[in-house]
């Protein structure tokens, strides 16, 4: 969808590029226009206005606060079962290619806790920043969550056959289904989220021809 903005009939090329900022400085002020101000003392102070579309879902409140609480407790159900397999005294917890996985699933985990955070937080209306560390967000993390707990999953299975004996085989069991559970967790907040429909809407934002473009 081709976003549009009203901007009291001035265009954005128009508008002055005054600072030079880093990459990550712009993605993150994506769609902001800034203009310094200066009080009576001479301090400089930073006005950044928003003049981009916003996203919005089509969820009731009700139901936005339920998807949030549903997202968290399938997250701390993953984290918890996670460190319960990852941690249990097995033989699996030993080989290679079900160690590697495991410190993926952590690292994707952590990163999907500050994306948690995010989305737990967020309002209603999105810019276009907030919707990529929310929403889109949500979901690439959920996405690869899912991939590695499966490749956990794989490599405890494959490890099962090395057992000598069939020793601890229970335990193994145990380890694969906690793990199944998981990346299933992560998969349903994936389908979900990936079923909200979020539509962008713009408002007229008064600018000043001396407001540097973002």
């Amino acid at each position: 969808m081709t976003r549009k903005r009203r901007t009291s009939g001035m265009a954005r090329d128009s508008i002055m590029d005054h600072g030079f900022h880093s990459h990550s400085y712009h993605k993150h002020f994506e769609d902001y226009v800034e203009r310094v101000q200066i009080d009576s003392r001479g301090t400089k102070k930073i006005i950044r206005t928003y003049i981009g579309n916003y996203y919005r879902n089509n969820l009731t409140k009700r139901l936005s606060l339920g998807i949030k609480a549903g997202y968290l407790a399938l997250y701390l159900l993953t984290v918890v079962l996670f460190l319960k397999a990852g941690t249990a005294p097995v033989m699996s917890n030993t080989k290679w290619y079900v160690v590697l996985p495991e410190f993926l699933n952590l690292l994707v985990l952590l990163w999907l806790l500050k994306t948690m955070i995010y989305y737990a937080t967020a309002g209603k209306a999105l810019t276009v920043g907030e919707y990529r560390y929310t929403s889109r967000s949500l979901l690439h993390t959920t996405l690869a969550a899912a991939i590695s707990f499966g490749a956990t999953l794989m490599g405890i299975l494959v490890s099962a056959h090395a057992v000598p004996g069939g020793r601890n085989m229970k335990d193994i069991r145990i380890c694969a289904a906690e793990i199944l559970i998981c990346g299933i967790c992560m998969l349903a907040v994936y389908v979900t989220e990936k079923r909200i429909k979020y539509q962008q809407q713009s408002e007229a934002v008064e600018v000043h021809e001396d407001d540097s473009y973002m």
